[in-house]
Order: structure tokens, then C-alpha cells, then sequence
């Protein structure tokens, strides 16, 4: 297990979401508390015949010249960049940070994708396929390459820092924010843009389709189902999410508002096959128990779980938890969110961020969507129903990528 070395104090100061419940925070929040889902049926592309899979959750369309303020450059920006640049920007507008001056030197760029360029690849096969490739020549280069959000974001905001690009599936995120943190401890950077986008695209869905992992269910109301014994997969998703980090004496000292502390974040790997067969996939009791030692349990007051959906990797995660936690399992709140967003690869994890941000901000627990014969029963004290009422001062986010990449990050309410 790595346990990253954090500087004392690094907050979160700026938080951007595009999902597919809305453009910005607010749309998100309302949803998550009244356990509102934004699954639908899949309209954007045909889905082939052989798979039963039809449910998604789609980002609606919005104009990212309205966000941005820029027509020339949002006009050219692909589906992915569209969402990175619109969270980014929500982002920093959030956090009321202006990057000028020698802040563009301290100041770093993290951006973390999984399935990074398959929409515009399919475009340009599609037309090939036409006869009309013609049409969109010349190709932007920054479009198709996995550096390329990174690099306009770069360009865009005239930031000189340190610009890196991570994949690792649905760890993705938490590999950019892992490497922020570590920038942070060397004092290389005072302010961090940490984000990740996805979007769903027909390759993605076809090849989650054809492993096992998407849920079957044709009712947008009942699927997908986290931690339910009656669970039959996963619901693909896209969106994206952007974090602004900064050290808490320069925030504190330009009256800017702090949305949480960032204290710890661990990571670990259980090496498996990728893409791993349904059955052999999810969290050893081992592996949690590894993350989740060591840590005040009379202190925390939520886990965020992962909870896809998926019934082995949810039941593993359920029991692991059930062990680690021990006698303290049945006092600590459980929950996901992706019950109302599905699950959107790297980006998942950066949502569940955002949910707990939101839970230290409004001492409020969000309840799990669809859970009704939960795994490990009364023995974990699963959040359902309604959202919950509690006073919270640490929460824990707990995070799968295929592969086996663990991690846990946990967050504090500002001081």
C-alpha cells in the first residue's frame, strides 16, 4: 500500500461538474439528495442487436461558448475537450481564482482519462467508412492524442507549471490527484487544476457490453441497483469533473471559500486480468481492510463507496468493508452515488469527491438509488430512502479500477 505524504494543509477551494444531471454544482446536489437518477434509455447512438443492454446516463447539451466566453476555441473543441474546458472553467470560477502572474509558474495541471479518444476516432473511421474523410481534414492533433485536454487547458489559462496526463481505467482521477498531492509535498506547486472527463461513446458501451458489466435492465427507474442482491451490472455514464486545489494558508489569506481538507489518500494493487471476467473481479476483504486500518473509525462519519452496481465487485466491497470495519460497521454511514449517475470510468471517483464535498458543506448523507435487499443486510448501516441528517466531520471515498487499483482518499470539513 502507498500512503501518499500530504503537506499539512492542502484544501479544495473549487469544485466544476458537468454530469448528466445538469451543467454545475447545484443540479447535482438537488438530484443526489432526492435520489433523483439520471439514467435514461441510450438515444445518442444505435445500439447493436446482440447485447440486451439499452440504459445510459448522458450529459444534456449545452454551449460551451455560454461557459467559456469564447466562440473561436469552443467551436473547435472536441466532445472531450468540451467537457474538460467547461470544468475547468466551472471550476475556477468557483473558486474565484484568477491564474495571473507568477501563480501560472505555481500552478499545475492534472488531468486523469480512461477511455480518452474513442469518440473522435469513431468519427473519423465513420467517415472514412463514407468516403468523406475529406470533409474534416485537417485533423487537430490535440483532439486525438491522450495529452491533449492537458495541453489546451495548458495553452488556454497561459499555465507554465507542471502538465501531466494519467490513465489507469477508473483510477485515472485519483492518479492525477495522487500525483497533485505529491507536487504539493515538493513544493513545486501552490495551486492545482486536477480534473477528468469522459464520454460515453459507442466503442466504450459495446466493449463494457460485451464483458459482462452493463446492467440488462430495459427501466430507466430500477437500474442500476449498488449493493442489491438483485444488481445485473453496471449503467455506462459520462461527465466530467474539475478540483481546485490550493494550499490552505494562501486560500485562508485571500478570503477564499475552503470546501474541504484534503488529509489522506492511499492507494494500493491487487494485480488481476484486464478486462477481468465478471466473476473474478471486486475487492478481497484483504484489500479493504489494508485501506481502511489505521483510521480513527469514532471519528468518520461516512463512507462513499463504490457501489457500481456490479453484483461480485459490490458484494466483495460490502463484505470487505463489513470485515475492516468490525464492530464499528454497523455505526458508520454507507452510500454511493452511482445508483443516480451510473458509472462514469475515471471520472466516478472525482464524483464521489464531489458528493462528499457536498456532504462536509451541507451535513447531509446521500442516499443510495434502488438498494432493497442489500449485501452483508443489517450489518452495514447502507444510507437508503432519504437523505440523512448527520454532522460530519471526516468522510471516506472508496474507489475500483479494472486491473487492481484500490484507493481511498478522505476528506475533512474546514476548520
Amino acid at each position: 500500500m502507498v500512503k501518499a505524504v500530504l503537506p499539512n494543509d492542502v484544501v479544495i477551494t473549487g469544485l466544476g461538474v458537468i454530469s448528466p444531471l445538469g451543467l454545475g454544482r447545484e443540479p447535482l446536489v438537488e438530484a443526489l439528495a432526492q435520489g433523483v437518477s439520471a439514467v435514461r434509455p441510450l438515444t445518442r447512438f444505435p445500439v447493436e442487436p446482440w447485447t440486451q443492454a439499452r440504459l445510459a446516463a448522458t450529459v444534456p447539451d449545452f454551449s460551451l461558448e455560454e461557459v467559456t466566453g469564447n466562440p473561436k476555441e469552443s467551436a473547435r473543441a472536441s466532445p472531450l475537450f468540451k467537457f474538460a474546458w467547461a470544468a475547468a472553467h466551472l471550476a475556477l470560477q468557483n473558486a474565484n481564482l484568477a491564474l495571473e502572474g507568477e501563480l501560472r509558474e505555481r500552478t499545475g495541471i492534472f488531468v486523469g482519462l480512461s477511455w480518452f479518444i474513442a469518440e473522435y476516432l469513431e468519427r473519423l473511421l465513420k467517415k472514412k467508412h463514407e468516403g468523406r474523410l475529406h470533409e474534416i481534414l485537417p485533423i487537430r492533433i490535440e483532439n486525438i492524442h491522450p495529452y491533449g485536454s492537458a495541453g489546451q487547458l495548458s495553452y488556454l489559462y497561459k499555465i507554465v507549471g507542471p502538465t501531466l496526463t494519467f490513465s489507469a481505467a477508473g483510477q485515472s482521477a485519483i492518479q492525477a490527484l495522487e500525483a497533485a498531492l505529491l507536487y504539493f509535498e515538493r513544493g513545486r506547486i501552490d495551486t492545482a487544476l486536477v480534473l477528468s472527463p469522459d464520454v460515453l461513446s459507442p466503442y466504450r458501451f459495446h466493449c463494457e457490453a460485451a464483458a459482462g458489466l452493463v446492467s440488462s435492465s430495459s427501466d430507466p427507474e430500477n437500474a442500476p441497483r449498488p449493493y442489491d442482491q438483485g444488481a445485473d451490472g453496471a449503467v455506462p455514464s459520462e461527465g466530467a469533473v474539475a478540483l481546485v486545489l490550493e494550499r490552505g494558508q494562501a486560500a485562508r489569506a485571500r478570503g477564499a471559500k475552503i470546501w474541504a481538507q484534503v488529509r489522506e489518500l492511499r492507494t494500493l494493487s491487487r494485480p488481476s486480468r484486464f478486462p477481468p471476467a465478471p466473476e473474478g473481479i471486486g475487492y478481497p476483504p484483504e484489500t479493504l481492510t489494508g485501506l481502511l486500518n489505521q483510521l480513527d473509525w469514532d471519528r468518520i462519519s461516512v463512507i462513499y463507496g463504490d457501489g457500481k452496481g456490479i453484483p461480485s465487485l459490490d458484494e466483495a466491497e460490502a463484505r470487505g468493508i463489513r470485515q475492516a470495519l468490525g464492530s464499528h460497521a454497523p455505526r458508520v454511514p454507507l452510500t454511493s452515488v452511482q445508483g443516480c449517475l451510473g458509472d462514469a470510468a475515471g471520472t466516478s471517483a472525482l464524483f464521489q469527491v464531489a458528493a462528499m464535498v457536498q456532504s462536509l458543506s451541507s451535513s447531509l448523507i446521500f442516499p443510495i438509488r434502488n438498494l432493497e435487499r442489500p449485501f452483508c443486510g443489517q450489518e452495514l448501516d447502507y444510507v437508503v430512502g432519504q437523505s440523512r441528517r448527520a454532522e460530519i466531520e471526516l468522510a471516506v471515498g472508496l474507489s475500483y479500477g479494472w486491473g487492481g487499483s484500490h484507493s481511498l482518499i478522505l476528506l475533512q470539513r474546514p476548520e
